[in-house]
C-alpha cells in the first residue's frame, strides 16, 4: 500500500526554501569577497598614483626651475600641484567608502546565514513529521494485517470445529 504523503509539495517548498537561503548566503559573501579585492585593488591605485604624484610635481618643479614665471602662471602652476593632491585625496576617500559598506555586507551575511538556519529548521521539521506519519502508517498497515490474521485464524478454527461436528 503505497501511501503518498500529504504534505510533500511543503517538504518541496521548504527545500527551494532552502536552496534559495543557500545562495543567498553565498552571493552575500561572494559580494563581500568582491568588495574587498576592490578595496585592495584601490590601495594599489592609491600607492601608484602617490608615487607618480610625487615624482610629477618634482618634474612640474624641475621644468619651472630657474624660469621667472608670472603671478597667473605661478597660480596656475599652484592650481596643477593642488590638483595632483586633491586627486590623492579622492581615492582615498574612495577607499575610506568602500571600508565602510563591509561592516553592512557582513550583517547581510548574518542575515542570510540566520534565514538559511530558518529554512533548515523548517524543513527538518516537516521530515521529521514525514517520517513520525510513516512509522504511524506502517503501525497501522501491521495493526490491519494483525486483524486479517486474526480474522483469518478466527474462520480456520470455526471451520475445524465444523469437520469435527460432521465426523460425528
Amino acid at each position: 500500500m503505497a501511501t503518498k504523503y500529504p504534505l510533500d509539495m511543503l517538504i518541496t517548498a521548504r527545500k527551494i526554501r532552502e536552496d534559495n537561503a543557500q545562495r543567498s548566503v553565498v552571493s552575500a559573501r561572494n559580494e563581500l569577497n568582491a568588495l574587498r579585492e576592490n578595496i585592495e585593488n584601490k590601495k594599489v591605485e592609491v600607492q601608484h598614483y602617490e608615487e607618480w604624484r610625487k615624482e610629477e610635481e618634482v618634474r612640474r618643479f624641475i621644468e619651472i626651475q630657474n624660469t621667472t614665471l608670472s603671478q597667473k602662471e605661478m597660480d596656475k602652476f599652484k592650481w596643477g600641484i593642488a590638483a595632483l593632491k586633491a586627486r590623492t585625496l579622492e581615492l582615498e576617500e574612495e577607499v575610506m567608502n568602500m571600508e565602510a559598506k563591509i561592516p553592512e555586507l557582513e550583517q547581510k551575511i548574518d542575515d542570510a546565514i540566520r534565514v538559511h538556519k530558518e529554512a533548515i529548521s523548517e524543513r527538518e521539521k516537516i521530515e521529521e513529521h514525514k517520517q513520525k506519519w510513516i512509522e504511524e502508517l506502517r503501525k497501522e498497515n501491521d495493526r490491519l494485517e494483525d486483524l486479517e490474521l486474526e480474522e483469518f485464524r478466527t474462520k480456520d478454527s470455526n471451520d475445524e470445529l465444523d469437520e469435527y461436528e460432521f465426523e460425528e
